[in-house]
Parts: C-alpha cells; sequence; structure tokens
C-alpha cells in the first residue's frame, strides 16, 4: 500500500513550532524552579516540556511508526 506524500498545512506547521517553543519554556521554567518550588511541581514541568516536545514531533514520529510497521509487513 503506497502512502501519498502529503504536504503539511500551514496551521500544522505553526502549531508544531508553538509545541516546540512551549516545550523549551517549560523545560527551562522548572530550571529555574529548581530550590523554590517542590520536587512534584519540578516535575510536572520536565514532564509537560518532554510531552509538548513529542507533539512538536508528532508527524515526524507518526512517520517513522508508519514506515516501522510497513516493513514489518513485508
Amino acid at each position: 500500500m503506497k502512502t501519498k506524500n502529503k504536504s503539511k498545512s500551514t496551521g500544522e506547521m505553526i502549531s508544531s513550532v508553538a509545541f516546540f517553543g512551549f516545550s523549551l519554556w517549560l523545560f527551562f521554567e522548572a530550571r529555574s524552579q529548581i530550590g523554590f518550588a517542590s520536587d512534584l511541581r519540578i516535575w510536572g514541568l520536565y514532564l509537560a516540556a518532554a510531552v509538548c516536545f513529542l507533539a512538536a514531533f508528532r508527524f515526524a514520529i507518526a512517520d517513522v511508526i508508519r514506515s516501522f510497521l510497513q516493513a514489518l509487513r513485508k
């Protein structure tokens, strides 16, 4: 089964950049809270930063998984 080489829309690109920027902000916010906030809050910020970072690359991750699954089927 061939997949279409669909280009990303402007909205998808903007949301990816926003997720990436927000992940950086959350990461540096967590770093700035060390020693001032509870460990739970800091780890929550790190977790949110990681999830936003993954969301920024959601289309690339989906392409890798799709290629991997197609390779397994062959």
